[in-house]
């Protein structure tokens, strides 16, 4: 008996004696780890079911976020993007606009859905629209797991086009496994797939309060979609769900609803793999 109680003491100790650390790759791999240092390039580590074994390396690139015994975490899809240039593409602007006008300079052509006080900066919305899956690894539905993409930014859809830009230059995705960020890229230097507060400037186009109504919400897709219609490019679809960039977890992103009912969102996210509607933002 005695026997027996010292060998789960020496257990508990064994055990207290190497902390687990979690840490999740942008695919959504999860290793279980001690992690023994983070260099400007590389996480080493051992791991947790071999604390005295071999040091492991990982590219910090591939690295979602690190999850400490201790429960504090540290998140690396923030980290500046080195693969790419961050620089904006802003196109030229030789005069003020107003919402709703078309915006046709530079070879840039959208429709104006945010503006400044001065109207000589915004965003637009791109006139044409797609569909497609946000996402996937495994185009099979049933043996699909998700990634991590570091798209966390609700505010800035580029942001999170310069994450996507980083995934693909640091892992072996392509940009045909991310077909709603391919789509916008395709149209051109600087459109990109909208954040989730961006996409909002659809809904509440011309409106200063977003708790808008019934009526409020009707009207302001009837005049966007007139706007498109003058332009003579197809109209917003009232029932149809669009794509934003932000993501919820590493299988779900976010989207917003087009119902007749005031702006509503899927805020537990929707299947990345799932196709739905794309239209793309452009800044001036």
């Amino acid at each position: 008996m005695k026997q027996l109680l010292s060998f789960i003491v020496c257990c508990l100790i064994g055990a207290s004696s190497a902390a687990q650390d979690i840490i999740l790759k942008r695919n959504a791999e999860q290793i279980e780890a001690v992690v023994k240092e983070i260099t400007d390039t590389d996480v080493k580590y051992r791991k947790f079911t071999h604390t005295e074994g071999v040091t492991y390396s990982i590219r910090r690139s591939e690295v979602f976020s690190i999850t400490y015994e201790n429960g504090t975490k540290d998140l690396f899809a923030d980290e500046k993007p080195q693969a790419v240039a961050a620089s904006y593409p802003y196109p030229p602007v030789s005069r003020s606009y107003s919402l709703g006008e078309l915006f046709d300079e530079g070879g840039i052509r959208g429709i104006v859905i945010r503006v400044s006080e001065d109207g000589r900066h915004g965003l637009l919305l791109s006139l044409v629209e797609g569909k497609a899956a946000w996402g996937f690894i495994n185009k099979n539905p049933l043996k699909e797991k998700g990634f991590a993409s570091g798209c966390t930014d609700t505010e800035d859809g580029w942001k999170n086009m310069l994450a996507i830009r980083e995934l693909i230059a640091n892992t072996d995705l392509l940009w045909s496994n991310l077909p709603a960020f391919s789509w916008c890229k395709d149209l051109g230097p600087g459109w990109y797939l909208p954040a989730q507060k961006e996409l909002e400037s659809i809904w509440n186009f011309g409106r200063s309060n977003p708790a808008y109504s019934y009526k409020e919400h009707k009207e302001a897709i009837e005049n966007l979609n007139l706007r498109l219609a003058e332009y003579g490019q197809p109209e917003l679809g009232r029932m149809r769900d669009y794509w934003n960039s932000t993501e919820a977890d590493a299988k779900r992103a976010h989207i917003l609803v087009f119902t007749n009912a005031p702006f509503k969102s899927y805020t537990k996210g929707t299947e990345k793999f799932a196709e739905r509607f794309v239209r793309a933002v452009h800044k001036f």
